[in-house]
Order: structure tokens, then C-alpha cells, then sequence
């Protein structure tokens, strides 16, 4: 039976403060956790290789099959055929470049967390570049041994607000 979504967010919280804490003073930590931190990195730098490349369904494929995003804006999008449909780039866009850069990945049995920042750049149909920059969370669940998918992805930019207009 697997644990509900409240459940399995509870636990990742729950493993925070000894896991943050291994990392911040330089312990090492335990095999599979060392395994696991690799495994993620391995398919965050992979998620944006295909986000670089246009691979809706691989991109797709990194999540779990309930798995949500939660973009600015927006309500929450949840499944495989949202997911696709959201991640589908209008004609004539790419992406240029897409990283990463964890700042903590805390694993807790098979759930993770990680967050740090993020960098895109794309490109419209008429050539003209845009950057957003800005941070992130992704809660991992291990799918079968050593292979781990997103489960529920958040991010926004660092665009500071716009300024309230003056009377």
C-alpha cells in the first residue's frame, strides 16, 4: 500500500533537519543516500536536456504518473496528458538553455527534496531571447530501486514585483 501524498510529503519533512544537517557540517552521508543524491542530479541534468532538445514525453517520463506542477499563475496541473499538454512549447519556441543548481537534497527513505535555482533562456519565432531566473522545489519518489522521478515540482521567478503605482 503506498502512503497518501500528505503522508509521504510529512515524512521528507520529517527526515529534514538530521539530513540538512549531515550535509551543512560536511558528514557523510549513508550509501543509498549518496545514491539517491546522485540518481536525482543525474535526472535533473537529464530533464533539461530534454527540455533543450523539445522531448515532451521524455520529459514527461520524469515524472510520476500522478505527478503535479505547480507553475506560477497557475493552478495546480496533475497527470501525464497535462503535463504533456503544458510542457508542449508553442511553434517557434525553444529553449535555449535550462540548469539547475541544488542548493540541498534531502533524501528520507524513498522520498526526496531538493531545492535550489534555476536558469532558462528561450528563443520565440521571431529569434528574440528571453531569461527568467529563479528558484525551485521538487519532491522526489523513488519509482524502483535507484530510480527516482518528480512527484510535485513548484518554481518561480526572482523578478522583483512590480511596483505599485504611485498617486
Amino acid at each position: 500500500m503506498r502512503p497518501t501524498h500528505a503522508f509521504v510529503l510529512a515524512l521528507s519533512m520529517a527526515g529534514c533537519s538530521v539530513h540538512v544537517s549531515r550535509g551543512s557540517r560536511g558528514l557523510a552521508a549513508a550509501p543509498d543516500e549518496t545514491a539517491a543524491r546522485t540518481a536525482i542530479a543525474a535526472a535533473a541534468r537529464d530533464f533539461s536536456a530534454r527540455y533543450e532538445r523539445g522531448d515532451v514525453a521524455g520529459m514527461v517520463a520524469l515524472y510520476t504518473p500522478d505527478g503535479v506542477i505547480l507553475p506560477p499563475g497557475r493552478p495546480a496541473i496533475r497527470g501525464t496528458e497535462a503535463l504533456r499538454a503544458y510542457w508542449t512549447l508553442p511553434a517557434g519556441v525553444r529553449v535555449l538553455e535550462h540548469r539547475v543548481t541544488a542548493d540541498s537534497v534531502v533524501v528520507a527513505g524513498p522520498v526526496a527534496y531538493d531545492w535550489g535555482t534555476y536558469r532558462v533562456r528561450t528563443s520565440n519565432a521571431e529569434g528574440a531571447e528571453r531569461e527568467t531566473i529563479g528558484k525551485y522545489v521538487i519532491v522526489w519518489r523513488e519509482s524502483a530501486p535507484g530510480e527516482w522521478r518528480m512527484h510535485v515540482d513548484m518554481w518561480n521567478d526572482t523578478r522583483p514585483p512590480a511596483a505599485a503605482p504611485r498617486n
